[in-house]
């Protein structure tokens, strides 16, 4: 969080994002939520202290360390096709909205990825 403010965890739907942090699930989901979004790891400790006072914040950010390095350990072509399903979905919705300029890039993205397959083919061809 950017924002000087001290972000009160609440359970709203719309929070305002300079106050408040949205608690959205469980105590390790809600802490990688807030990591992804680049809470400050100071801000996540007090709001977890607020939100869940029963769980030790140093044990949870480590278990959600754990998960992070489970997720570091995937199969390089799973995380290639999620990636190419991201890149896709990104297209999608960028097209719904009418956001051509990231449509596009999306596209670009792609077509060098697919460039770069089709050489590496070449070469063991």
């Amino acid at each position: 969080m950017t924002s000087s403010k001290q972000p009160t965890p609440t359970k709203d739907t719309e929070p305002d994002p300079q106050t408040t942090i949205a608690i959205q699930t469980e105590p390790l989901e809600q802490t990688i939520l807030w990591l992804l979004e680049g809470v400050r790891l100071a801000d996540i400790k007090t709001a977890l202290a607020k939100a869940y006072p029963s769980t030790d914040a140093d044990t949870l950010i480590q278990a959600v360390a754990g998960e992070f390095e489970k997720s570091a350990d995937a199969d390089g072509l799973v995380l290639l096709g999620w990636c190419l399903e991201a890149y896709r979905e990104l297209y999608r919705r960028s097209v719904e909205i009418g956001d051509f300029p990231a449509a596009m890039r999306a596209v670009k993205e792609l077509m060098v990825y697919s460039v770069k397959c089709l050489q590496a083919r070449d070469q063991d061809d």
